[in-house]
């Protein structure tokens, strides 16, 4: 079978076959526009997964609320132990986000009590476990606590915080898109020196933030809002902010 040629007129009614250099000009072309449309797409798609992870954050600000409303005005422990007989640090632990899951009736417990109830509302679209996988499958915690959740004005991990001691809520800190420590999950929470000491680090080496929506970090205040921040937030960021007990 022959294949049909394409051919051009000339201006005295001659004809010419497509030339190499043409074809190889549109494939350039066609594949440049190929790769354009592709950069737009999955930035489109990154902004959804950012979206959604910010919506994730407000509901998980609710059940804090709630929360604080049944416990006299107090948060959920940065960390709390499980057996009350031993010292915090030699008992078996369980972190702020199990003790939300009243507040979640999709939740279902984990198989250990140092693990948070499997729940959705904690995995961020675009976490990665450290093999590279995503979604609830592979993914159980994907956000992290500033110690303004720690009693003791920031200090204590172990003891619960009354929510109004947050001096100044609206530019604290609560929780923020966090840096895979193991295989499925974050750290839960970083205390000062341990978010200090990302400062110093590029965004590739953090070990506690991942600025992974397109190079910014989604960040909750203890206020509720919101805020989409580049690295250079880390820049201005201090103990007292950290903990919440800077006042303005």
């Amino acid at each position: 079978m022959c294949m049909r040629m394409l051919f051009h007129s000339k201006p005295d009614g001659r004809h010419h076959g497509v030339t190499l250099v043409e074809i190889l000009v549109t494939i350039a072309v066609v594949g440049v526009l190929a790769l354009i449309l592709t950069s737009a797409f999955g930035g489109i798609q990154e902004n959804a997964r950012q979206t959604a992870c910010a919506g994730q954050l407000r509901q998980i600000f609710t059940c804090i609320q709630l929360y604080v409303n049944d416990h006299k005005g107090y948060l959920p422990s940065g960390t709390r132990p499980t057996d009350p007989t031993v010292p915090p640090a030699q008992s078996r632990t369980s972190r702020w986000a199990r003790d939300m899951e009243e507040y979640l009736p999709q939740s279902r417990r984990a198989v250990s009590t140092t693990l948070p109830w499997e729940n959705e509302i904690f995995v961020c679209p675009s976490a990665l476990s450290l093999s590279g996988k995503s979604g609830p499958g592979y993914v159980r915690m994907a956000y992290n606590g500033a110690s303004s959740w720690y009693g003791d004005d920031g200090a204590n991990r172990f003891k619960p915080r009354k929510y109004n001691s947050i001096v100044s809520p609206d530019s604290t800190p609560f929780l923020y898109d966090g840096q895979m420590k193991l295989e499925m999950q974050t750290n839960y929470y970083a205390n000062w020196p341990q978010a200090h000491g990302d400062r110093s680090r590029s965004p590739d080496e953090m070990a506690y933030f991942i600025f992974r929506h397109n190079g910014k970090m989604n960040l909750l205040m203890a206020d509720g809002a919101v805020s989409s921040v580049e690295p250079s937030w880390l820049d201005q960021l201090s103990e007292e902010v950290w903990k919440g007990i800077e006042r303005k």
